[in-house]
């Protein structure tokens, strides 16, 4: 995924805050309205099914906090978009993986250098 901004100002756009949320409703088994099934590892945050092994992950680069609502059946990894001088274009990569398995600690590890690389990709 992709969140870009391309700036129409005659300003420099700076600091800019975003909220990158994944609604879980209709997600059965990951809908649960709490946040005991989540873990917060930023850039990546991660959901457990009730019934099974099996994860879902979402990370964006230039992360500025990871965050579920509890009482919403939800999790965010929001970006802080880079500064953007007058016709600039910005942007944040983000993906979301599924993984299954008991080792959701090496998952969030490839996870991680698999986000710092995205830079180095051509």
């Amino acid at each position: 995924m992709e969140l870009w901004l391309e700036n129409g100002s005659e300003a420099p756009l700076t600091e800019l805050r975003t909220q990158i949320c994944l609604m879980l409703k209709g997600a059965s088994g990951f809908n649960a309205q709490n946040n005991g099934r989540k873990r917060f590892d930023t850039p990546v945050v991660m959901v457990k099914s009730r019934d099974a092994e099996r994860w879902m992950l979402l990370a964006f680069d230039h992360c500025g906090r990871t965050w579920g609502n509890e009482h919403c059946p939800c999790i965010h990894s929001d970006p802080v978009l880079p500064d953007a001088a007058p016709g600039a274009r910005v942007a944040a990569r983000g993906r979301l993986r599924f993984y299954e398995g008991d080792d959701i600690v090496g998952e969030v590890r490839r996870f991680r250098a698999e986000i710092q690389n995205w830079g180095q990709e051509t």
